[in-house]
């Protein structure tokens, strides 16, 4: 059952083949939320036992060193807990830790999107290390430590005992959301009970198996009773501290923005990162579309807030509408763009409901005072816009996910993924493949991702040995380049049998944004090359028949300048411009020697690849930036400086924050410093490092999705 403002419009399935209408919010209403049950069916053998459930992390006042409890339970000797620890991974206990304890060597930071998690046990089996198995999204985690529960341990999950959902015995409230939260005594089951995988994206099905004694599945269907047992056992829960607002339709299938606490400038979130407090500039976790009109409501705390949008290049640690990339409502009757900019509407305080409607069509946004229109606040609105809150005082950002107080204006709707138009590359993996395996393994397995394509670039790297990259093109298979040297063109490389080599290939084809062929020039004019796309921002030119830099321009990059991936060491951008681009052709300049060049065009195609550029801070705390999907290949240079080119994949190690780095202007083997996180719809730095990070220097990427908005999972 639904209240009444919650009811899901009809929609057809889509992408999803089950569909999940609503979630729990745990969050703190006066005190923080939780169920709890003792459970009484009497359960002898508990040594087999699987938890399943989706969660999206919230949290308040830094929510990412807190440690939170999924389930726990409590009795003399047999503390078992779930936790999502201070340190982001998840912690597993058996007995408090006594009889066993297991860290996921992968970190969980990304608040932008849905988790799956599926903890499988059991303690029976001889082989220590496959009683406790962990599935994130459907994939098997890995362990940073692991002290083996003790063989035919009989512990508290499944007993006679309290069981809690949200906490522990002692504390460590969770904050966040969850939805389909299950526990099956008496089995140890697959992640394919819960999920399957379609377009290579981890999404819900629904579970059709039997529950053993003291199992329960809670849906968060009802919202007078969260802890309504659906499993058929009647393990129902008791509710502690909720209320009907804390059920939502932000779901694994249907995801909403969250004000985004991993974004610099944001301090104190409250309420599921919906309450901002204490925030001078919180953006939404979702980039509003560049088409479309598009709705969401600020419940004000005090008369001192701004609400409105603004951009990723908004100012640091400055209120929202203070420089050029905000446009906000203050309370006291003003607007704000560039600091105060005259009156407008009325004026505001607690208790009142501001809607903002953004047109993407006519770029403009008008606000809203408790369903009254304040007219056009501000018109010629850029693209690439996300609703924010500015000196946030505890008011409430809702997308939709809460229910709209007011009906949005005709038109407009509530920015979730129901909403946003299926990407144009629905399948990543028909565009950009990549995987690691050893020697001859890796070009088999690479061609077979890539066989029905007519046309590709394939990169291949040793990672065990010093060895230059191989680049390949389908028109000319037999040979090959290198990022690492200015060598001409030669027989492509023997993978050596017995090391690791990551390997990557990329669609050559307009719908996929690459082109790419071999032309020929003359010093003193300028050769253009029809690239067949719709535009392009990136050109790339390396001299094949004789020894050349292989030059690259970039949006990213001074106009008419070029930067060089071959040089060891790197150098910054410069004047030197061998090759351009624009809607039509891409260009060698007439400067550039005499020779044959291989040339690559690309353009940026939303939700597959994006051409980007971000400014360091020198902070651990680095950028964060809205890609549009998650990222299977990123490729990042500093423009401004001598520091290296860094190339990173999605398979190596394929989690964060260890995603092993390697510099493709140098022959280097794999690297282990840890850089940034991959997140379902953008990527996070977290390094000091210069090659990526210091500050006030710009840096310049080329990156391709694994996983398109808005059906990504976190990662």
């Amino acid at each position: 059952m639904f209240p009444f403002f919650l009811i899901p419009a009809d929609d057809e399935l889509s992408f999803y083949d089950y569909k999940i209408y609503c979630a729990c919010m745990f969050t703190r209403n006066v005190n923080l939320a939780y169920l709890r049950r003792s459970m009484t069916e009497t359960n002898l053998d508990r040594k087999k036992w699987t938890f399943s459930t989706w969660f999206k992390r919230g949290g308040e006042v830094y929510f990412l060193n807190d440690t939170y409890c999924l389930l726990g339970t409590t009795a003399p000797t047999s503390y078992d807990n779930i936790f999502i620890s201070s340190n982001n991974y998840i912690d597993i206990q058996f007995s408090g830790g006594s009889s066993g304890r297991y860290y996921t060597a992968p970190l969980f930071r990304d608040i932008t999107n849905w988790y799956n998690l599926v903890i499988s046990v059991d303690t029976t089996l001889a082989t220590a290390a496959d009683r406790v198995k962990v599935y994130i999204n459907g994939v098997e985690s890995e362990f940073s430590y692991s002290n083996y529960v003790t063989q035919d341990y009989n512990g508290g999950v499944g007993w006679q005992q309290a069981h809690y959902v949200g906490r522990n015995y002692s504390g460590n409230y969770f904050l966040g959301y969850m939805a389909e939260t299950q526990l099956i005594t008496g089995q140890q089951l697959l992640p394919s009970s819960f999920g399957e995988s379609k377009n290579n994206i981890w999404i819900p099905k629904k579970y059709t198996g039997t529950y053993g004694a003291n199992s329960f599945y809670l849906d968060y269907s009802n919202p007078s009773h969260f802890g309504e047992d659906q499993s058929g056992r009647g393990n129902d829960f008791t509710d502690y501290y909720f209320t009907t607002d804390n059920q939502v339709i932000d779901t694994p299938t249907n995801n909403y923005p969250v004000i985004n606490e991993l974004a610099l400038g944001v301090t104190d979130l409250l309420d599921g990162n919906l309450k901002a407090d204490s925030v001078l500039a919180g953006l939404s976790t979702m980039r509003i579309p560049n088409s479309g009109k598009w709705y969401a409501e600020y419940t004000a705390a005090a008369g001192t807030e701004m609400v409105g949008v603004g951009t990723e290049k908004r100012t640091v640690a400055t209120y929202l509408g203070s420089d050029a990339y905000g446009w906000t409502y203050h309370g006291s009757a003003v607007k704000y763009h560039i600091g105060a900019d005259g009156s407008y509407g009325l004026t505001f305080g607690a208790g009142d409901v501001i809607g903002i409607a953004v047109d993407s069509d006519a770029k403009t946004i008008t606000m809203y005072k408790n369903n009254v229109s304040q007219g056009i606040m501000y018109s010629s609105l850029p693209d690439d816009l996300f609703f924010g809150v500015g000196q946030g005082s505890g008011g409430t950002l809702n997308f939709g996910q809460l229910g709209f107080t007011y009906s949005p204006p005709t038109g407009f709707k509530a920015l979730c993924a129901d909403n946003i138009s299926d990407p144009l590359i629905s399948d990543s993996k028909t565009g950009c493949v990549t995987d690691s395996a050893l020697g001859s393994a890796i070009e088999s397995n690479i061609a077979a991702a890539r066989s029905s394509w007519s046309a590709w670039i394939d990169i291949y790297k040793n990672l065990s040995n010093l060895e230059s990259w191989d680049v390949r093109f389908s028109d000319d298979p037999t040979n090959s380049i290198h990022f690492d040297t200015d060598a001409a063109k030669g027989t492509k490389q023997t993978l050596v049998s017995g090391d690791t080599y990551t390997g990557v290939s990329l669609r050559v084809e307009s719908g996929y944004g690459v082109f790419t062929t071999e032309i020929s020039h003359t010093t003193g004019s300028d050769t253009n090359q029809a690239h067949g796309l719709d535009s392009a921002q990136v050109g790339i030119a390396k001299l094949t028949n004789i020894a050349g830099s292989l030059y690259l321009t970039h949006p990213g990059l001074t106009s008419n300048y070029n930067i060089r991936i071959d040089p060891s060491p790197a150098e910054a951008e410069t004047a030197t411009q061998y090759v351009s681009v624009d809607n039509t052709n891409i260009t060698i300049k007439s400067a550039a020697p005499t020779g044959t060049y291989r040339v690559i065009a690309l353009m940026e195609i939303e939700g597959f690849s994006f051409l980007g550029v971000h400014t360091g801070n020198n902070n651990a705390d680095g950028p964060y930036t809205h890609t549009g999907f998650r990222t299977a290949l990123g490729l990042y240079k500093n423009k401004d400086d001598i520091d290296n080119w860094l190339f990173f994949t999605k398979d190596r190690l394929g989690y964060n924050v260890d995603n092993n780095e390697l510099h493709p202007n140098t022959n280097d083997i794999e690297g282990t410093t840890d850089f940034l996180d991959f997140l379902a719809y953008a990527r996070k730095i977290r390094t000091i490092d210069v090659e990526l990070n210091a500050v006030g220097e710009k840096y310049i990427s080329i990156e391709f999705a694994g996983q398109p908005f808005p059906w990504a999972n976190a990662r």
